[in-house]
């Protein structure tokens, strides 16, 4: 960890725009499925469904 200090890291944040959805997406479900497994709940996919689901309602696909 120390030696972590040492080094320079930059973060390059920017917005968002409708042709980054799909990666987003995708680092989202990574995210939920490593929550669903750190706790044993799978029923948390329920709410990446929703998030997809609004997505694709609302017209960013």
């Amino acid at each position: 960890m120390a030696d972590d200090a040492n080094l320079n890291h930059r973060v390059l944040i920017r917005r968002a725009s409708l042709a980054d959805a799909e990666e987003i997406l995708d680092l989202q479900k990574l995210a939920y499925i490593s929550e669903a497994e750190l706790y044993g709940d799978y029923s948390i996919f329920s709410r990446y469904a929703f998030t997809v689901g609004f997505v694709w309602l609302n017209g960013f696909h």
